[in-house]
């Protein structure tokens, strides 16, 4: 169900979301985003395309309050380049 919900709201914002286990992963247009769906408050992590170490972590509330952090994110990202 939560799965649903996520894909539906990430369809809406037109960002690609995938899942592995319990993980939605979102990329952007230089950013893989990812945390776990399933527990609450839960750490958004951000990683470079080419990294394997997060470079950033915010902690959130609930799967939609991360999602709302990286579409907002992503408008950051791309305003500045």
């Amino acid at each position: 169900m939560m799965v649903d919900m996520i894909r539906k709201v990430c369809d809406i914002a037109d960002l690609p979301v995938r899942f592995s286990g319990s993980d939605a992963i979102i990329e952007t247009r230089n950013t893989v985003w990812r945390f776990d769906y399933t527990v609450r408050p839960t750490k958004v992590k951000s990683y470079e395309h080419s990294e394997a170490t997060p470079e950033a972590e915010k902690l959130v509330q609930s799967p939609a309050e991360a999602i709302v952090y990286i579409i907002q994110s992503r408008n950051k990202e791309a305003t500045s380049h």
